[in-house]
């Protein structure tokens, strides 16, 4: 015995849309389709957490790589003002051989080499502050490494004092020249070692 069949094609429209609307309101979404959906939903979360994730991970990389760049950069200004303070003593080594030996024919000549090499690596120093140092940061630092220049003529300066002192046989005025030199040896390292913290 089969079951009958119910056949609503001769019943009017009003019927079968009642009975469109019955079955639609009717319709249960079976089970094994809500455990898709629910699947589809917590792949969605998982892949907006792991999106999420890997932008944060990559501001940080970013943030570190800038952290580097710019630790290099400092590095190498600390090398240069490391050799800017070097050539400031090395431009009082010539006169304090003189002072020791006696013998000032060929220290004017090396008391210029010391000086021209310290205001060779002082240009490089301005055109680098010039160039990496923001401009707030810029007029402080390149007033001091004027200081250094002054310091660096008085250098300069006492050193040809002293040797000429020496070359009268004038020990004191060599000496009080030579006090003069060293203070402002000195003052251009201090200034030196001062602007680069």
């Amino acid at each position: 015995t089969e079951p009958l069949k119910q056949d609503y094609s001769d019943c009017g429209t009003k019927m079968h849309t009642q009975i469109d609307s019955d079955v639609v309101r009717n319709f249960q979404v079976p089970s094994r389709t809500r455990w898709l959906y629910m699947y589809f939903v917590l792949a969605a979360l998982g892949l907006a957490a792991i999106s999420t994730s890997l932008s944060f991970s990559q501001a940080i990389t970013d943030d570190f790589s800038d952290a580097v760049a710019t630790n290099y950069e400092w590095v190498e200004r600390e090398g240069l003002y490391s050799e800017l303070i070097r050539l400031a003593n090395a431009c009082e080594e010539p006169i304090v051989s003189a002072l020791e030996t006696g013998h000032t024919k060929h220290v004017s000549e090396q008391l210029r080499e010391s000086v021209k090499s310290f205001r060779h690596h002082l240009q490089i120093a301005r055109e680098e502050t010039n160039i990496n140092i923001d401009s707030r940061d810029r007029v402080a630092l390149i007033a001091e490494l004027d200081r250094v220049s002054e310091s660096l003529r008085g250098v300069e300066l006492e050193g040809r004092q002293v040797l000429e002192a020496k070359d009268r046989h004038d020990d004191d005025q060599a000496i009080a020249h030579f006090v003069a030199l060293n203070r402002n040896s000195q003052e251009a390292a201090q200034t030196l070692a001062d602007a680069f913290k």
